[in-house]
């Protein structure tokens, strides 16, 4: 048990830290999302909430846990009522399971429920769990559900020997009605961050012995899996099946079993779909990249892309492979062909392959190419993760102005990205001036100057989070956070629902920024050049 852990009353002012880390508790448990946070508010305006013996968990300042109890009844078949206690919500702060939270909660609640006088105290919950604390069937004692069926979570701890001649079916308070009112969670949801909702499976879902989380990164036979705010190195489950959804990857959703007692004994059992969200194919997001990145002239040649832009950004003047994917014998006269037109504008050749192009890459590194450049493409699942209220704006930190005409952005963008050259001032205006898709255009001033700036284009509701960039000097003071999330706001009310990025792999502080406003890793690309 942790040592310092506070067992005590709740009080008025824990009220939102107990809903928060309630919500968080239960968050993608059952289904999307979670009730929880509002049967905290139901339970507490209930006459039947049983204050007496519900208790919150405290370490260093902040609540980690929380137990609730609401008066419930056994009706007998002649319709005699005995009054016992029913045990909901059990929640403990996600970061710190294992360290029996929800066990000192449990002793110390069961404790006062007995010296009150309560009979005996039922629940439904995971039936893995509860009976390590004494908790038994319900079944065992004569007790079912309103329709007279009983389940495994359906769990009962008796305290006095009263509470075994108790037979009948279970009935909870009934203000637990108003716990799944549609209004109500929606309202409440909106004084709460905005956290991703994942649906595994349709029809009902229980994960509690193991969790859900995304794979961060990979080290060899290693996958760090982002589980809330840590990070849990984590090896394939012994007899993990590749062939059911592959090999977990950098922004693969998994479920996991989390070793709380052993580092590195963590273990992924399986690669998960969040069926909640339509998979965006590589291509797709390549060619509203390319719509929202112009380049100054394209030339098609069989299903490949050669774009041309005198030499200003490697995205519009690289070969790319949408198309034509195929390894043939063809590939040495098409790489040929591509040579001497880049050759004829006086540029190298460069080959943007993505990871659905590794054998073409490879083809490539035997015609003496070499890897430049590697980088991401993240994805912003939902545009509120990056607009709750724990990571808003800050304030005091520079005003947004948006411009709907890029001339009017553009001389501050071109200072603070230091583009003096009139050649490439012409070539980006122009390169701009041909984007058909809608897009939007943010400055932040600071102190009286223009101290960051960033564009988006938006194409079938995915926005494209571009040319972000804070002038040297107001660096280190949150403007780039803030001009990203203004820009991403905006583009929500223009109909976004999704966000995406390009961003080169080396680029720790733009990662660092952008994994904070939500962003997951969804692909690698990289360039080819001789």
């Amino acid at each position: 048990m942790i040592k310092n852990l506070i067992i005590r009353p709740e009080r008025p002012g824990d009220y939102k830290n107990t809903e928060l880390m309630t919500m968080r508790s239960f968050w993608n448990k059952y289904f999307p999302g979670c009730t929880e946070h509002n049967m905290l508010r139901v339970i507490r305006a209930s006459a039947d909430y049983l204050s007496e013996i519900s208790r919150v968990a405290e370490l260093d300042g902040k609540i980690v846990g929380a137990v609730f109890y609401t008066k419930a009844w056994i009706v007998s078949e002649n319709g005699v009522r005995h009054e016992v206690a029913m045990l909901a919500p059990l929640a403990v702060e996600p970061t710190l399971e294992g360290n029996d939270i929800g066990g000192a909660l449990l002793r110390e609640s069961i404790k006062l429920a007995k010296h009150a006088g309560i009979a005996g105290i039922i629940l439904c919950g995971e039936p893995g769990y509860y009976p390590k604390f004494g908790f038994k069937l319900m079944q065992d004692f004569g007790i079912t559900d309103g329709d007279g069926k009983s389940y495994d979570a359906y769990l009962c701890y008796p305290l006095s020997e009263e509470f075994t001649t108790y037979k009948g079916y279970f009935e909870e308070s009934p203000d637990f009605e108003k716990i799944e009112d549609e209004a109500a969670i929606e309202n409440i949801s909106k004084e709460f961050p905005a956290y991703r909702k994942v649906k595994v499976m349709d029809g009902f879902m229980q994960i509690f012995k193991e969790h859900l989380g995304v794979v961060e990164s990979v080290e060899g036979d290693v996958f760090n899996v982002r589980y809330w705010e840590l990070v849990i190195p984590c090896r394939l489950a012994d007899g993990f099946d590749e062939s059911i959804a592959g090999k977990p990857v950098e922004g693969s959703d998994v479920q996991f079993a989390w070793n709380h007692k052993v580092a590195g004994e963590s273990r992924i059992t399986k690669v998960i779909k969040n069926l909640l969200e339509p998979k965006i194919s590589i291509r797709k997001l390549e060619e509203m990249a390319s719509n929202g990145h112009v380049a100054l002239n394209v030339m098609q040649y069989d299903g490949w892309l050669l774009r041309f832009s005198n030499g200003y950004t490697g995205r519009a003047n690289s070969v790319s492979i949408l198309y034509n994917q195929d390894v043939d014998d063809a590939l040495n006269e098409k790489v040929e062909f591509c040579e001497q037109q880049y050759k004829k504008q006086g540029l190298p050749c460069i080959f943007k392959v993505t990871e659905e192009n590794r054998v073409f890459s490879d083809f490539l590194a035997l015609r003496g190419y070499e890897v430049v450049t590697p980088s991401y493409i993240m994805v912003l699942d939902d545009l509120s993760l990056a607009a709750d209220e724990t990571s808003a704006p800050r304030k005091n930190c520079g005003d947004i102005q948006f411009w709907n005409n890029p001339e009017e952005w553009l001389p501050s963008y071109f200072k603070i990205h230091e583009i003096t050259d009139s050649s490439d001032q012409k070539t980006f205006r122009e390169m701009l001036g041909k984007v058909l898709v809608d897009t939007i255009y943010c400055s932040l001033s600071s102190k009286g100057k223009v101290a960051a700036c960033a564009s988006a284009a938006i194409e079938d509701g995915y926005m494209l989070l571009q040319n972000v960039i804070v002038s040297k000097e107001f660096r280190g003071r949150g403007l780039g956070e803030n001009i990203c999330r203004a820009i991403i706001a905006r583009a929500g009310e223009n109909g976004a629902h999704h966000a995406y990025l390009q961003v080169v792999q080396t680029n720790d502080v733009a990662l660092n920024l952008y994994k904070k406003l939500g962003f997951h890793k969804s692909y690698s690309y990289w360039y080819m050049k001789k």
